[in-house]
């Protein structure tokens, strides 16, 4: 079975197995290199199974804006449509302070499933 070398793998490493950030920049930047706007009003579905710590979710909320969404760049946005979030979440041991906290309109902070 393919799945018990992975398990087997997994337990003796003593770590879980997730996609590495570096490769997930590496291949969005060859389809950004290929067309800029691949992305572009594309709603896009992340394989993780936590949000919270997934790399995949890490990696397009650092780059938002580089994938669309152009109408919100000039938008001034209200403090009743912002929510204050955790980058590495409350839950999860993430500290309150200012190097671990960031500003997210309500729509994109429910995305990351902190809720």
């Amino acid at each position: 079975m393919a799945n018990s070398n992975l398990t087997e793998a997994q337990r003796a490493k003593n770590d879980e197995f997730y996609t590495q950030y570096a490769d997930i920049e590496k291949e969005i930047s060859a389809y950004l290199e290929f067309d800029p706007d691949v992305f572009r009003g594309k709603t896009l579905l992340l394989p993780c199974d936590d949000p919270e710590w997934s790399n995949f979710t890490k990696y397009f909320a650092q780059n938002f804006d580089r994938f669309g969404h152009d109408a919100n760049k000039s938008k001034l946005w209200k403090l009743n449509e912002m929510d204050a979030d955790h980058v590495a979440a409350w839950s999860k041991g993430g500290a309150t302070e200012l190097k671990n906290c960031q500003m997210l309109c309500k729509t994109h902070n429910q995305a990351k499933g902190n809720r």
